[in-house]
């Protein structure tokens, strides 16, 4: 290993961090982009592959990346760490050829083609499907007058990357302690790949006992073109990866949870008990999602008079979660299948939609259900724009049922 040299600097095209301030810092939870979880490694002629190991020492870089950009501005075209490796001694590996390891490691990464799944660009405002990115560059290792113990290394990230690790949306949280217990790289993939998924729909209120993983999602994590299995995929999981002992014996040790494979649709999925799912949870629910849960519990009970020119609520109205909630139910009873939106600009916007005797809100012209996501984000809309508009318009609908009902009783007097 080389002397260290001068680190504290900036060039055109590259930010430089020295990590010393991170020698005394947990490393607690790391916030994996969605994009590297679901990111597979690019055959190549070297035909590496990760072992889970090499895993550990990725997770370890992003996380001290992370620590590094995470309040910073858009990040350059390459961002260059600094980081004493006692530091990944003392978080991740303290055995004895720990320094070995974690060079071998680090210098095989370097190696690896990669690629990011649904990655954002920023500057184009758009999603890429496959993002081709390096996992490190350029990594070099230093001694301090000759001391291996203020041994350092200098390792250099792509943007694409750094940005993945930067932005503050589609990331899942992740236990770093937990992730450095894994003893196979499989059972790490299946094991972020599964949070992702629950974080995801329990942050959304919905909990959902059952994960699938299909054949495309199981190819990335094997690594492994899965189309043609000789013998099987029964045979493949049990002989060539070791499913049934290694890696569910590896998650069981994290999660609870059961398991059905599905061989000709090349599926597995992962059954998980009620109760394990909130500890996985990340968000507090706002305001509307309290309305919408009220606005749900209101449907399954009776909390109003169902006579419509008597209808007394049983909720605070002073408690805008709980306005918002009646402004839904009286929507649901009053003003069901009909255009909640005016303008041509909207309804391009959002979509032409309505809500249904049932509560569920939905498009016109294809009868589809919106997804939970896209109901929250309608309903904070709706709700400063239109609330008024619709209060008024159910209001008079009322006035004229009454006209109605009362000229009807007259006549037939």
């Amino acid at each position: 290993m080389n002397e260290v040299q001068p680190i504290d600097k900036e060039q055109k095209n590259e930010l430089v961090y020295d990590t010393e301030f991170l020698n005394n810092k947990e490393y607690v939870k790391l916030l994996k982009a969605n994009s590297i979880i679901r990111g597979r490694v690019v055959s190549d002629n070297n035909k590496m592959k990760l072992n889970v190991y090499d895993l550990k020492v990725l997770n370890f870089l992003l996380k001290t990346l992370q620590e590094c950009i995470k309040n910073e501005g858009k990040p350059k075209d390459f961002t260059t760490l600094i980081i004493p490796m006692e530091i990944f001694k003392r978080v991740v590996d303290d055995s004895k050829n720990w320094r070995t390891n974690f060079i071998k490691a680090t210098e095989k990464l370097e190696k690896i083609a990669f690629e990011l799944n649904n990655y954002k660009n920023w500057d184009k405002d758009e999603f890429v499907y496959w993002q081709k990115t390096r996992l490190v560059i350029n990594p070099k290792f230093y001694t301090k007058n000759k001391e291996r113990i203020n041994a350092y290394c200098k390792i250099s990230f792509p943007q694409e990357l750094t940005i993945a690790c930067w932005q503050k949306t589609d990331y899942t949280h992740l236990d770093f302690k937990t992730i450095n217990t894994f003893k196979s790289k499989y059972a790490l993939r299946f094991y972020e790949s599964l949070i992702a998924k629950i974080q995801y729909f329990t942050n959304y209120n919905n909990y959902k006992t059952e994960y699938d993983f299909r054949q495309k999602e199981l190819e990335n994590i094997f690594e492994l073109d899965l189309s043609v299995l000789p013998n099987g995929f029964k045979f493949f999981l049990e002989n060539r990866v070791d499913f049934f002992n290694t890696i569910v014996n590896d998650l069981k040790t994290k999660i609870n949870f059961t398991y059905e494979i599905y061989s000709k649709d090349r599926i597995i999925t992962f059954k998980i008990e009620p109760n394990e799912l909130e500890q996985f949870r990340t968000k507090k629910n706002d305001i509307v999602d309290l309305s919408i849960i009220k606005f749900r519990n209101m449907l399954e009970s009776e909390l109003v008079n169902e006579e419509p020119n008597q209808r007394t609520y049983k909720l605070d109205k002073n408690k805008p979660e709980n306005a918002m909630s009646i402004f839904l139910n009286d929507i649901r009873k009053n003003y069901n299948d009909t255009p909640l939106l005016q303008t041509k600009e909207e309804k391009e916007k959002f979509g032409n939609i309505a809500m249904s005797l049932n509560g569920n809100l939905y498009f016109l012209h294809n009868f589809q259900v919106l997804s939970y996501a896209k109901t929250k984000g309608f309903l904070i809309y709706l709700y400063k724009n239109h609330y008024e508009r619709i209060m008024y318009e159910i209001k008079i609908k009322n006035i004229q049922f009454y006209k109605n009902e009362e000229k009807s009783l007259f006549d037939n007097v």
